[in-house]
């Protein structure tokens, strides 16, 4: 038999009709009920290929949404997970946002913890060559900034150095006496400490040690503003922050350090553990007692870079006061720089990029 069948001959039929005749039989070729109409060879019942029976819900065009079910979304366009683009909660996705928008950082982009440059990371190891570039180069971009709190400590070394000398002599009082006559006489002198010029000397080096936490207190603020990325002025280099907090919490490192002292090395001791008291005090505005605890943990699980960052920046600063204090001009802003770098890896805190650093990726 061929396909498709041949029509029977005109007048065959039993009824005696042309089936290609308009009301030929159902059934037949052409006509309704005939091959490639309802109810013929390989197609479906009522209704067209594609279309829905008659009394059933339309199903939906190939690719489309079927009636009263979301939209999935059709490629490029939203409503659903795209092509190549990972749905919330599959595996390996988090399920909170797609790749690039928010809830989901992009890749290669840093993430808090992960140590991305300028930005907030993972505690890491200081480098002692990254941290002193750094300082060098904050320094020399914010240099007429930067050296106005040595200036201030340099006048005041010179102011107290005159009363210094002048308190000496007020508080010693010396006598000449001749002994004997003649050839055989000599004189004597004896000296003996006036009480009024005792005083004025202890309150001398107490106001001095203030004025010197004060300036060094307003550079550390200043430092940690510069590690924020803030553009500082002159004032934020020579008014501290956190003043109350940052005096008490010297005063009790000062009153630990003498009772270590009590032994010879638990002095140095307790300032080595305590060294990042005053910082952290400006840093996370933490009460003095809180600070000292965090000081200790912080050295404690970083012993060898805190050595390091505790030596280095005090040479740093040494070398200043060696060339007549003149130095401190520079090396005391330069010093809390590079201790504040050191510090702010340790911790993982922000370090913004040194001036003319290439930015990365």
């Amino acid at each position: 038999m061929t396909y498709p069948p041949t029509p029977p001959p005109s007048g065959s039929s039993p009824e005696g009709k042309d089936p290609y005749q308009q009301g030929g039989n159902p059934g037949q070729y052409g006509q309704p009920g005939s091959y490639g109409q309802p109810g013929s060879y390989g197609q479906p019942g009522p209704g067209q290929y594609g279309q829905p029976n008659p009394g059933q819900p339309n199903p939906g065009q190939y690719g489309q949404p079927d009636p009263g079910q979301p939209n999935p979304g059709q490629y490029g366009q939203p409503g659903g997970a795209q092509y190549g683009q990972p749905t919330p909660g599959q595996y390996g996705q988090p399920a909170g946002g797609q790749y690039g928008q928010p809830g989901q950082s992009p890749y290669g982009a840093p993430q808090y913890g992960a140590g991305g440059f300028g930005a907030p990371g993972a505690p890491g190891k200081p480098d002692v060559g990254e941290a002193f570039n750094w300082a060098w180069a904050q320094f020399r971009a914010k240099i007429g900034v930067m050296i106005l709190p040595g200036l201030a400590v340099f006048g005041a070394a010179v102011i107290l150095l005159i009363l210094a000398i002048f308190g000496t002599a007020l508080s010693v009082n010396e006598e000449t006496v001749r002994v004997g006559s003649g050839d055989y006489s000599y004189t004597t002198t004896t000296s003996e400490i006036n009480p009024i010029g005792l005083i004025f000397l202890m309150l001398l080096y107490f106001v001095f040690g203030f004025v010197l936490l004060y300036l060094s207190s307003a550079i550390i603020s200043g430092a940690l503003k510069v590690a924020d990325g803030v553009d500082v002025t002159a004032r934020d280099f020579l008014v501290p922050r956190n003043l109350v907090p940052v005096v008490l919490t010297a005063l009790l490192v000062a009153v630990g350090v003498a009772i270590g002292s009590i032994v010879i090395i638990g002095g140095i001791i307790v300032a080595f553990f305590a060294q990042f008291a005053i910082v952290i005090a400006i840093d996370k505005s933490l009460s003095p007692v809180n600070a000292i605890k965090a000081s200790f943990e912080l050295a404690k699980n970083n012993l060898g870079d805190s050595l390091i960052a505790w030596l280095l920046a005090g040479i740093i600063g040494g070398v200043g006061a060696i060339v007549c204090y003149i130095g401190l001009i520079v090396t005391l802003p330069l010093a809390q720089l590079f201790y504040v770098h050191c510090y702010r890896r340790m911790t993982g805190g922000q370090i913004a990029p040194a001036p003319g650093a290439a930015p990365a990726y």
